[in-house]
């Protein structure tokens, strides 16, 4: 996934470029960083029945659990 978005990322910077936009590399980002993922839509699941409201388990396929946090009122999230 990360060199599907590298190359993404690449790929935009380039066709800019091509058209005329003025554009500048790509820069290092620390996994802390990213406030977000990119995962295919299969192979994840989310518990949510782990006792509090506001606290659920995202279990994503050859990666392993995560805890979650909700810090806005929970909505439906299918499978």
């Amino acid at each position: 996934m990360a060199v599907r978005r590298i190359y993404s990322s690449l790929s935009v910077l380039t066709s800019l470029k091509e058209k005329g936009y003025k554009v500048g590399k790509l820069r290092w980002k620390s996994p802390r960083e990213y406030r977000s993922i990119v995962f295919n839509q299969s192979g994840f699941d989310v518990d949510s029945n782990t006792g509090r409201t506001e606290h659920a388990i995202l279990t994503l396929s050859k990666i392993g659990a995560i805890a979650l946090d909700y810090h806005h009122q929970k909505s439906k999230i299918s499978g």
